[in-house]
């Protein structure tokens, strides 16, 4: 296996500079080029054997709703820097609601109108605040926090890589999972596996990285105290759960010089009554 070339460069921005407009608007470009809005169309285009000009235009559509999109929720939504695609979900249902209505153009107008009333109910689920209740109905947290695990670990070996640590320097990584998960008890063996697996994740990669000088620990909080918790739990005994500022205050330790000399550990984080 051929070992990655170290980057002997320099970033041209730190996570929080300022850039100029100018650089700004170059990086962007740069973001656009290298992202794969054009995937999920061309993949489309093929399946419907649709025409260079129409592939084409499917195309152009494609990267002109992307920023449309971009530029909605980075004003008025979420309001963070994050570029907006096609996604690769419903791929297969749009390829067969549109073979179904005859392929080629024909087939892309049956997806066409099939999406208007599907984005009207969902803008209409979120305006009536029902869009978070369903999702959480048909994807409870056991699912959507196994699947965003196995993503995460998925794409550790694209992270953690020698020229991110020669880029950036000396630093600490933390890994944050619930205590719950070392207590099992019945119903909870893909939960707890999924966990202890970020445990001894912790332990392989502080001994991995230890000759880059990066430090990796992990935090086990026990249940955080948060208006989400406390309305999902309105019966539980919140004098034991772990406050946020609790919980921050070890971070800041493991990011801070003090825990220079401690590294692949899992520090269990509770907090006793409290008055």
């Amino acid at each position: 296996m051929t070992e990655p070339t170290p980057y002997e460069g320099r970033l041209i921005a730190q996570p929080d500079d300022r850039v100029t407009v100018l650089k700004a608007l170059l990086l962007g470009v740069q973001h656009v080029m290298a992202m794969d809005v054009y995937v999920v169309p061309f993949i489309i285009a093929s399946a419907l054997a649709l025409s260079q000009a129409d592939s084409a235009s499917l195309i152009q559509s494609t990267f002109l709703a992307a920023g449309i999109a971009t530029i909605i929720q980075t004003a008025w939504c979420m309001r963070m820097p994050v570029a907006q695609g096609p996604s690769y979900i419903p791929l297969g249902a749009i390829i067969a609601v549109a073979l179904a209505g005859g392929a080629g153009l024909s087939g892309m107008g049956a997806v066409y109108g099939a999406l208007i009333p599907g984005a009207l109910l969902v803008i209409a689920l979120g305006a009536l605040g029902w869009f978070h209740r369903l999702i959480r109905w048909l994807v409870p947290p056991i699912v959507g926090g196994s699947i965003i695990l196995v993503v995460g670990l998925s794409l550790l070996p694209i992270a953690l890589t020698a020229n991110v640590f020669a880029v950036h320097g000396n630093s600490t990584i933390n890994l944050n999972i619930a205590l719950a998960a070392l207590s099992a008890t019945a119903g909870m063996g893909a939960y707890a596996a999924s966990k202890a697996g970020v445990i001894r994740l912790t332990e392989a990669l502080a001994a991995e990285l230890a000759d880059d000088g990066i430090n990796v620990n992990a935090v086990l909080p026990s249940i955080i105290d948060t208006p989400q918790n406390r309305r999902d739990m309105p019966d539980a005994d919140t004098r034991n759960w772990v406050r946020a500022p609790d919980l921050a205050r070890v971070v800041l330790f493991f990011l801070g010089p003090d825990s220079a000399a401690v590294t692949g550990a899992a520090l269990p984080v509770t907090q006793g009554p409290r008055a």
